[in-house]
């Protein structure tokens, strides 16, 4: 009966130790966040920074292994537990202030006295600090439209960043003011979780990172669409082409001064434009001719038409351009290019036969008036033959 109950007790311990784990934070990223969502020392949820002593739930760190290059990256096996804004007392006073920075980050270390483990020191091999964050990127953000970059403060210094496994290497900076580095985070972000991974050499006393987007810092890039399409393979000349030319901007802001080109198909005469609008975009005044420029704003797209007469001679392939302009890019799956082409075909039609004379039908009796006739031969040579034999002497 005590084995029962100290079993039971066990599981009852066991559970509380497994829910009291603490999970990392991982927030969903939108282009109209506040920029300290990526900051280090930073609660995004509760929109203050984590107090000295707690811990970044949303920042974890490993530091199981000994990287001399930081590329390797931490092992399938390493071991995370989330970081520790160090006790006020704990911070060395040559670190860089987290509120001189903008208030909004402060330095993370792997335990509250700023230090990475007890002594001895200087560790022999060194020990390579992963500081890790992810976040979700939601399908109606662009993975290219990310324009994320961030300073930080290592240390003892900075090796590089990891971007869902890509190294990048990073000037190694420091930890006091005015000697920390800059971080372009032009990784492969993907739709879904990213994972972010600064490696930190340590070499024993204090070790720490601080990370922050700047606050007037731009986090994402109006990424544009285009697309072109005719409505037939081949024409023949004299038939109408009508081209049509999409321009979308999926956000995540205003995109301003986009301008418009399209190459002149050569077989296309009496060309003329046409717009229709949607979700905001307004149509450019005057559709006289290409190139034309215009505004959209986030979700907005403009529907570009072009029709004209298919010449016997030339070519039907067209080319249509955006240029972006200032603060917005190409999206990577369209370019800043579309085509459109078709063939032109002359259609022959295949000259109708001479009539050829009917013959005319050689009439033949039917198989009733071939036995009559039969029948009446018969019957003359019948005749005949009795006429010979009464007109014969008799002997």
């Amino acid at each position: 009966m005590f084995a029962k109950w100290m079993a039971t007790a066990a599981t009852l311990l066991a559970c509380q130790w497994v829910s009291a784990q603490p999970v990392p934070y991982i927030p969903t990223f939108s282009c109209q966040s506040s920029n300290a969502i990526l900051n280090t020392g930073y609660d995004f949820e509760a929109g203050a920074l984590v107090p000295n002593g707690g811990e970044d739930l949303q920042w974890w760190v490993s530091s199981s292994q000994s990287d001399p290059t930081g590329a390797l990256g931490p092992s399938p096996t390493a071991v995370w537990k989330p970081t520790t804004v160090p006790n006020t007392a704990a911070i060395p006073a040559d670190w860089v202030s987290g509120s001189a920075l903008g208030g909004q980050t402060n330095w993370i270390s792997p335990l509250a006295n700023a230090t990475t483990r007890p002594r001895p020191y200087p560790f022999n091999p060194l020990v390579t600090n992963y500081y890790r964050m992810q976040f979700n990127l939601p399908a109606g953000i662009p993975p290219s439209a990310l324009k994320l970059s961030m300073d930080y403060y290592a240390d003892d210094g900075m090796l590089g960043v990891s971007i869902n496994g890509v190294f990048q290497p990073l000037p190694i900076g420091s930890y006091a003011p005015g000697t920390g580095g800059t971080a372009p985070l032009n990784g492969q972000w993907v739709t879904g979780l990213n994972t972010l991974i600064f490696s930190v050499v340590d070499g024993g006393w204090g070790s720490g990172l601080l990370a922050h987007l700047k606050s007037d810092s731009l986090m994402c890039e109006t990424s544009l669409t285009i697309q072109k399409t005719i409505d037939k393979p081949s024409y023949t000349p004299g038939q109408t082409a009508n081209y049509t030319i999409t321009v979308r901007n999926p956000g995540p802001s205003d995109a301003n001064l986009v301008t418009l080109s399209n190459e002149m198909p050569t077989a296309l005469s009496e060309a003329a434009w046409s717009c229709s609008a949607a979700n905001g975009a307004v149509c450019p005044g005057d559709l006289g001719n290409a190139p034309f420029s215009f505004d959209l704003p986030p979700g907005g797209e403009l529907v570009f038409g072009l029709s004209g007469t298919v010449a016997a001679s030339g070519s039907l392939a067209s080319v249509a351009t955006i240029e972006p302009g200032p603060g917005a890019i190409c999206d990577a799956s369209t370019g800043c290019t579309a085509t459109a082409e078709a063939e032109i075909t002359t259609e022959v039609i295949p000259l109708d036969p001479e009539p050829q004379p009917t013959p005319e039908k050689v009439p033949t009796l039917g198989n009733w008036a071939m036995a009559i006739l039969s029948a009446l031969t018969i019957a003359l040579v019948w005749t005949q033959a009795r006429r010979r034999q009464r007109g014969r002497p008799q002997r």
